[in-house]
C-alpha cells in the first residue's frame, strides 16, 4: 500500500462525546460513512444512498411502527433500514470509537487488548483539527526518534527499539534524558534548542521511559514517563478527500484536574511543534538512511496491511431495503 492508501486496520473515528445527534458523518478519503447512534449499539456504515447515490449522513434516523430503524434518504425520503445497509466492525472503547473498513480479522492487531491493558480512566479531547500533510507522517511521528531533539527540546534519547508482539502491533520503547518535562507547563515557552544545550551542557537531569505502539497505519498508543499513571495519548489520522488528514489527539488519564491539564496542555504543545514541519515537506523527496531504522519498522509494518478501494461505488448499499416507512 502507498501512503495515501485506505487499509484495512482500525481507524480512531469519533470520541463518543461527539456523537451529540443520532447520525454523525464520517469521511476516511473519498468514502461516505456515518455513525449511528441506536438505542442500544453504534452502527459503522456506509453512507451512500442506494437509489441515486446521495449521502445519507445528512438524513434522518427513524423508528418505523414494526420497530425498525430505517435512514430516510435527504434526496428522496426513500428510507433504508439500518439491518440491510453496508456495514463495518466498530468499537467502543473508553470513550473512543474506532471502525475498520472490512470484517476481515488480518487488520485487527490485537486494539481491543491493548487498549484493555493500557487505558489509565477518562478520555479528554487534546486535539482536533486538520493537517495538510500525508496522513502516515502522524503516527510515523512516534518511530522518527532523531526529531525529538530538534523539534520538541529532548536533550538525549538511548536505547530505542521496536518490536511487534504476537497480535503483530509495532511497538517502539526508548529511555528519554531530559532537564524538566520538554512538554511541561514550565517549558513551553523555552526554545528547544535550549533545553537540549542544558542537559548536554551538565545541567541536572532525569530519565524518563517512552513507549507507542503502531495499532494500524493511521493510529497510534503513547505513553511518556516512569509511573504506571502516566497518561496514555491516542492520535488518530482520517486522509481527507482534498488530501491532507484529520487528526485528533485524546488523553486518557486518572489525574487531578491541575496534572490532567497539564497532560492536555503538552500533547497540544508537541502537535503544535509538529506542524510546521508536516506541512513544510515536499512531496517525493523522502529518502531513508542508515540511522533511520525505527521509521523503516513502521514502515515496513504499514507495508502488511491490505489496500482498501477509495470508492465503495455501487456496491457500497448493497442489498439496502427501502420501502419501510410504515
Amino acid at each position: 500500500m502507498t501512503t495515501n492508501d485506505l487499509h484495512n486496520g482500525w481507524y480512531l473515528l469519533a470520541l463518543v462525546e461527539e456523537l451529540t445527534e443520532t447520525i454523525t458523518p464520517v469521511r476516511i478519503g473519498h468514502r461516505r460513512l456515518m455513525l449511528l447512534r441506536l438505542a442500544d449499539e453504534v452502527v459503522f456504515a456506509d453512507a451512500v444512498c442506494p437509489h441515486r447515490g446521495a449521502d445519507l449522513s445528512g438524513g434522518t434516523l427513524l423508528r418505523t411502527k414494526r420497530g425498525n430503524d430505517v435512514v430516510a434518504c435527504p434526496f428522496h425520503a426513500r428510507s433504508f433500514r439500518v439491518g440491510s445497509l453496508t456495514r463495518y466492525p466498530v468499537m467502543e472503547k473508553g470513550g473512543m470509537i474506532f471502525g475498520r473498513l472490512t470484517d476481515s480479522d488480518s487488520g485487527d492487531r490485537g486494539l481491543a487488548a491493548l487498549l484493555g491493558e493500557l487505558l489509565q480512566g477518562d478520555v479528554h479531547s487534546a486535539v482536533h483539527t486538520t493537517v495538510s500533510a500525508e496522513p502516515r507522517l502522524i503516527p510515523e511521528n512516534a518511530f522518527d526518534i532523531h526529531h525529538f531533539a530538534p523539534v520538541h527540546g529532548v536533550p538525549l534519547v538511548m536505547n530505542a527499539r521496536t518490536r511487534k508482539d504476537d497480535a503483530g502491533a509495532c511497538h517502539i520503547h526508548a529511555t528519554f534524558r531530559t532537564g524538566t518535562d520538554p512538554f511541561a507547563q514550565e517549558a513551553r515557552d523555552d526554545d528547544p534548542a535550549e533545553l537540549v544545550a542544558a542537559v548536554r551542557g551538565g545541567a541536572d537531569s532525569q530519565d524518563s521511559e517512552f513507549h507507542a505502539v503502531a495499532v494500524s497505519p493511521s493510529l497510534v498508543l503513547t505513553r511518556y514517563g516512569s509511573t504506571p499513571d502516566d497518561p496514555l495519548v491516542v492520535t488518530g489520522v482520517l486522509p481527507l478527500p482534498e488530501g491532507g488528514c484529520a487528526v485528533r489527539v485524546a488523553i486518557s488519564a486518572n489525574l487531578p484536574q491541575e496534572k490532567l491539564q497539564h497532560a492536555v496542555a503538552g500533547a497540544e504543545r508537541a502537535f503544535q511543534q509538529d506542524i510546521p514541519v508536516w506541512e513544510g515537506l515536499t512531496p517525493g523527496c523522502d529518502h531513508l538512511d542508515v540511522l533511520d531504522g525505527t521509521v523503516r519498522a513502521f514502515r515496513q509494518f504499514c507495508a502488511g496491511f491490505q489496500t482498501i478501494p477509495p470508492v465503495a461505488g455501487d456496491t457500497s448499499c448493497a442489498g439496502a431495503t427501502s420501502g419501510e416507512g410504515k
